[in-house]
């Protein structure tokens, strides 16, 4: 009997051939860290200036103000979260519009966005040896697709289109918001310690394999998804992306772990080193 495609790889209803479905409880969660990421620094905020003014102004001026910080707060951390993050990887907008990396990025975006019924997003460029990328974002129509120099002077239009694919399926997933949101965070506490496990689990283990597998759908050729995965874990090591303790505490939000890659016993359980995403994708 010939062995059956997995069931997550039909998604009738999404208009995308092959789309990988969210469940309602990831969806659920992810929500939820959203949310609570935005409130909590909202509300102690605003609690902090209610208790402050409320003796000298009494409780009838100083509820309003409070929670008039608190929306502030909130609205703060929502529209500052991707310019953070940015400053994070050490991006910049990419600007040379005659290299051949840069406008076969670029078209394929484009292209790539069209599938999926996306905005294109901008294009930003980080000065690293390494092949890597990642997307930032707190809406769909205002995105930002970061990648390194690795990445664009080293990369042939398959693994190019492949490693691009991941980023927009994180877009069109409806997850680039909590990872862009949850990195700003984890960034500007960085001096606090290494929160970079932290950040993946509110991101949720499997995430970045489930994305793969959304990611065949539109591509041309699926193999060369794996093909990417196990170049850019080659280059990992190269990086200077963990130079800096905001870079450190954000690894987890790039295509690929920055870093040496995980081996051994490291491995277990590590849905989404990229060893374990590529050899997943071999199987199907």
């Amino acid at each position: 009997m010939p062995a059956q495609p997995p069931r997550f790889l039909s998604a009738p209803g999404t208009g995308l051939p092959g789309w990988v479905p969210e469940s309602l409880e990831r969806t659920t969660l992810r929500a939820r860290w959203l949310v609570g990421l935005l409130v909590v620094p909202a509300v102690l905020a605003g609690a902090v200036v209610l208790g402050i003014l409320l003796v000298p102004l009494g409780a009838m001026v100083a509820a309003p103000l409070g929670v008039l910080v608190a929306v502030l707060v909130g609205l703060w951390v929502w529209k500052g979260a991707p310019r953070r993050l940015l400053r994070a990887f050490g991006a910049t907008p990419l600007v040379d519009r005659d290299d051949l990396g840069v406008l076969r990025a670029r078209g394929t975006l484009e292209l790539l966005c069209a599938s999926l019924g996306l905005v294109v997003p901008a294009l930003w460029l980080t000065e690293d040896p390494s092949a890597n990328a990642a997307v930032v974002a707190t809406s769909p129509r205002r995105a930002v697709v970061v990648v390194t120099r690795g990445l664009l002077s080293t990369f042939d239009p398959v693994a190019l289109e492949a490693v691009l694919a991941h980023e927009l399926c994180h877009l069109r997933h409806g997850d680039a918001a909590l990872r862009t949101v949850a990195g700003a965070l984890v960034a500007r506490l960085a001096w606090v310690g290494d929160l970079g496990e932290w950040l993946h689990r509110i991101l949720g283990q499997g995430n970045e394999l489930r994305t793969d597998l959304a990611a065949l759908a539109v591509t041309r050729y699926p193999p060369g998804l794996g093909d990417a995965l196990r170049r850019m874990a080659a280059s990992a090591s190269s990086t200077r992306l963990l130079d800096r303790p905001d870079g450190r505490a954000t690894r987890w939000l790039w295509t690929v772990l920055p870093g040496p890659p995980l081996e051994g016993d490291a491995l277990i359980g590590q849905l989404d080193a990229p060893r374990v995403r590529a050899d997943a994708l071999d199987e199907l």
